[in-house]
C-alpha cells in the first residue's frame, strides 16, 4: 500500500468494513465506535505496514483473554460526552453488546456481509470520584474482520464525527469520506435502507428523503461550514427508467472537500478524474489524462455530476457497446469552453 502523507496522519485509520457496517447506532454508539478504533490505532498500522497479518495470526497470544476476546478499555471522557450524561453513555454501550450487525469479509467466493450477534460482547465500568472509564469485549472473530483491512480503509476526523447532532450524519460522513477521492458513491436504494437498518421503515422514498438523508446532509454542510468538517456531500436521487411509484433506484453522494480554497484546479482532482474515466468508462491512460488537462475548476463540479450520472445510468443499461467514446460525447460540451 502507499505510504501516508502526514496531512493523512491528522485523522484516524478507520476499517472500511465498520463503515459498510450494516448498524442502527444512536449518536453516542457512533462516538463510541470511534473511539474503539482509535484505540486499535497501534493495531491497524501494524496490518497496514506488514507487522501483522492474518496468515500469521493478527492479535499476540497477550492481546487474547480466556475467552477469545480483545479487550479495550477507555475513558468516557474519550467521548466527548459531559459527565452529568454518563448513565446515559453507559446504557447506550450495554445496548451495543445487544444490537446484532452485519459486516463485510472476504471470503473464498468475495466480498460477503456476515452477520454477528453483536459488535461488543462484554462490557464492565470502572466508577469512582476520579476516574470513569470502560472495558468492552470484541470477540477475536469480529476484531479480526475489522482490524484485518482485507476490505480497505480510509481516514477520518474524530471532530467531525463527534460534532454532529443529526442520528445518522455519521454515518454518512463516514460513507463520504471513504468516497472522498473518487468524488462520488453511488449507492442502490436498497442497499442504502439495508446500511442504515431502515429496511422497514419509510416505506416512501420521500419520507426517507425528507426525516433522513436531508437533515444529515445538512448536518455535514453544517460542520463543514464550522470548519469541523474536511468534507460534506449533496444528495442526487437517480432514476433510470420507470419505477415503481416513482421511486429513485439509486442515492448519489457528491463528496465535496472543503480543505482547498486554490482557484487552481489541484493535482490531486486531475488524478480523480483519471481515475473516474479509467475505472468505470474503460478510457485508456493517455485519454483521461487529455481530459484532466482540460479540467478547470469552473467545469470540475459540473463534470463530476455528470460523470456520476452516467456511472449510475450505464450501471442499468445494456446498450451501450463503446462505453467510453459514449461518455466522452457526453462530457464534450463541459469541456468545450476551454478550448475558446
Amino acid at each position: 500500500m502507499n505510504e501516508l502523507t502526514p496531512k493523512q496522519l491528522q485523522g484516524i485509520l478507520f476499517p472500511t468494513a465498520l463503515t459498510m457496517m450494516h448498524h442502527c447506532y444512536l449518536l453516542m454508539q457512533m462516538r463510541v465506535l470511534v473511539v474503539i478504533v482509535r484505540h486499535l490505532q497501534p493495531v491497524l498500522y501494524d496490518v497496514l505496514n506488514g507487522r501483522r497479518s492474518l496468515k500469521h495470526g493478527l492479535f499476540r497470544l497477550s492481546e487474547v483473554n480466556e475467552n477469545g476476546c480483545i479487550l479495550i478499555r477507555f475513558r468516557l471522557s474519550e467521548t466527548g460526552i459531559a459527565p452529568n450524561h454518563y448513565a446515559e453513555l453507559q446504557q447506550a454501550i450495554v445496548e451495543m453488546t445487544q444490537l446484532p450487525v452485519d459486516l463485510p469479509v472476504m471470503t473464498n467466493e468475495g466480498k460477503q456481509l456476515c452477520r454477528y450477534k453483536s459488535l461488543l460482547t462484554t462490557v464492565r465500568f470502572e466508577d469512582n470520584l476520579y476516574n470513569n472509564a470502560a472495558l468492552v469485549a470484541l470477540h477475536e472473530a469480529v476484531a479480526v474482520a475489522v482490524c484485518g483491512l482485507e476490505t480497505g480503509y480510509h481516514h477520518l476526523r474524530i471532530d467531525a464525527v463527534f460534532g454532529c447532532r443529526v442520528r445518522y450524519a455519521p454515518h454518512l460522513y463516514m460513507l463520504a469520506a471513504h468516497s472522498a477521492r473518487q468524488g462520488f458513491r453511488a449507492l442502490p436504494v436498497a442497499e442504502l435502507r439495508s446500511l442504515l437498518r431502515l429496511d422497514h421503515s419509510y416505506s416512501r422514498f420521500s419520507d426517507l428523503l425528507r426525516r433522513v438523508l436531508r437533515p444529515a446532509e445538512a448536518d455535514l454542510h453544517r460542520l463543514a461550514k464550522e470548519g469541523r468538517s474536511d468534507l460534506h456531500v449533496r444528495i442526487e436521487c437517480l432514476r433510470a427508467g420507470k419505477t415503481p411509484n416513482g421511486e429513485p433506484q439509486t442515492v448519489l453522494l457528491h463528496v465535496i472537500q472543503t480543505d482547498s480554497d486554490s482557484d487552481e484546479l489541484t493535482e490531486a482532482r486531475r488524478e480523480q478524474v483519471i481515475q473516474m474515466l479509467t475505472r468505470y468508462f474503460g478510457f485508456s491512460t493517455e485519454a483521461s489524462s487529455r481530459v484532466a488537462k482540460r479540467v478547470t475548476q469552473a467545469n470540475y463540479q459540473l463534470l463530476m455530476t455528470k460523470l456520476t450520472a452516467l456511472h449510475a445510468h450505464l450501471l442499468h443499461t445494456r446498450t451501450v457497446r463503446n462505453r467510453s467514446a459514449y461518455v466522452f460525447r457526453s462530457i464534450e460540451p463541459i469541456l468545450k469552453p476551454v478550448l475558446s
